[in-house]
């Protein structure tokens, strides 16, 4: 009940739903998601999650601390361990790639959210 009332009050969310809203995520839990094919795959801090939302509709949900990197990859800064010109080494050790379309994107997010701090 209170993952709805913090839904509904205006706040941000806190939590993804997959599958219409049969399997509910904490945001702060996602390393990044993956699209491979047809499937969305949510990589936690404890297992993954594979469901069929395409990333517009997923990106729709979360919070700017998620940056898109490449067109199969969103990554949530707050696991960026190593940031390189064509990639970003997570904290559980996954390499993801940084394509040429979002590399400027990617720099200048990360960049505002490690001001920030």
């Amino acid at each position: 009940i209170t993952r709805l009332v913090e839904d509904y009050s205006g706040s941000e969310p806190k939590f993804v739903r997959l599958d219409n809203n049969r399997t509910i995520i904490r945001q702060d839990s996602i390393l990044y998601i993956q699209k491979e094919g047809m499937k969305t795959i949510f990589y936690t801090d404890t297992r993954e999650y594979e469901t069929y939302s395409s990333f517009k509709v997923i990106m729709l949900q979360l919070p700017d601390t998620f940056i898109q990197c490449h067109k199969s990859y969103i990554v949530n800064s707050s696991y960026v361990s190593i940031y390189k010109y064509d990639a970003v080494q997570m904290t559980d050790g996954t390499i993801l790639p940084i394509s040429q379309k979002y590399r400027k994107l990617m720099k200048s997010c990360l960049t505002e959210l490690y001001r920030k701090e």
